[in-house]
């Protein structure tokens, strides 16, 4: 929809090229997203291939199951054209950006220039390419950065995963967690049903806040350390980041502790209680390494080294390629 809006460009008006291409990649982001929930809600329209033998709403899940690995596509050709479609897909959207085409530009026009100087002057030798500088000033920052940024995405990843574990396991002790086993007695007037639901609402609301967390601008590059408009820039999403934590880890996190003592004061044994609290401690823990990946980036002196050497170096070897 997002891309449907939009006006189409011209070769010449790069700006509205490069703003389309940030439409399309952030519209296909939200289509990855939320791709799962819809699949779960059955919210999928029914294209006009839809094929005959398809689970109906009322199918088991053994027919589910067998219906995906029946349909599972094995045809080599289909996968082979489908794989390199994709990746092509992938390069166009996500990796044609400003620098990539400024960095072609200077190649391309620097190799022009050598070439058509090179023209009038029959001394002239291009020279070889010194792979030592391609190799210390491109090629070394940027594996350093990429080990990095995957190694913090797989951090991240597994933080997220316990903080929705440790979520569903705190619910499940509000809502299941029998407090009149052992001859205790429950001399409460609480309603559990309400509770439960007062749970489930702090705990949709550390989700959906920790998510608005993480998606918020960066505020951790170069520019908003060394320019006055990026520091502004970084002043006003560090503000947003630390209200929104504040509320999902504070304010929320206190709520839930609250509730625990609805359980202890309902007969629910200490030991239980210190689980409940551990469980707490483990999403405030997971919450805390997610901060600082969010708020903390890889070196920015080895970004910035990388940076500058991968959009000028390529002209520096202009004259090899003119020769």
């Amino acid at each position: 929809v997002a891309s449907s809006k939009l006006q189409r460009p011209t070769l010449l008006n790069l700006p509205s090229l490069l703003s389309t291409m940030q439409a399309v990649r952030q519209s296909h982001d939200r289509k990855s997203v939320g791709l799962s929930r819809a699949v779960l809600k059955r919210e999928v329209t029914v294209g006009p291939h839809h094929h005959p033998q398809a689970p109906g709403p009322d199918a088991t899940i053994e027919d589910e199951e067998a219906y995906a690995r029946k349909m599972q596509q094995k045809n080599a050709l289909i996968l082979f054209f489908d794989g390199t479609l994709a990746a092509l897909q992938v390069f166009a959207i996500y990796l044609i950006t400003l620098d990539t085409i400024v960095s072609m530009l200077a190649c391309v026009g620097m190799t022009m220039y050598w070439y058509i100087y090179s023209q009038g002057n029959s001394d002239w030798f291009g020279r070889g390419m010194d792979w030592i500088i391609l190799g210390f000033a491109v090629v070394t920052p940027m594996t350093s950065s990429l080990a990095m940024a995957f190694r913090r995405r797989e951090q991240a990843l597994i933080e997220i995963s316990r903080v929705r574990s440790f979520s569903f396991q705190i619910y499940l002790a509000h809502a299941l967690w029998d407090s009149e086993k052992g001859g205790r007695t429950v001399s409460t007037d609480t309603n559990w049903l309400e509770h439960c639901d007062f749970v489930m609402a702090q705990l949709i609301g550390i989700g959906d806040e920790l998510c608005r967390f993480l998606s918020l601008p960066s505020s951790s590059r170069s520019r908003h350390r060394m320019t006055r408009s990026g520091q502004r820039e970084a002043a006003r999403t560090v503000k947003a980041a630390y209200l929104l934590f504040e509320s999902l880890y504070t304010q929320r996190m206190m709520r839930l502790t609250a509730y625990d003592e609805r359980l202890r004061h309902a007969g629910v044994s200490a030991s239980e209680i210190s689980r409940l609290r551990q469980y707490e401690r483990f999403i405030g823990e997971a919450m805390e390494r997610l901060r600082m990946f969010k708020m903390y980036r890889t070196p920015q002196a080895l970004r910035s080294f990388a940076r500058i050497f991968t959009l000028i170096l390529p002209a520096f070897y202009a004259p090899t390629f003119a020769q």
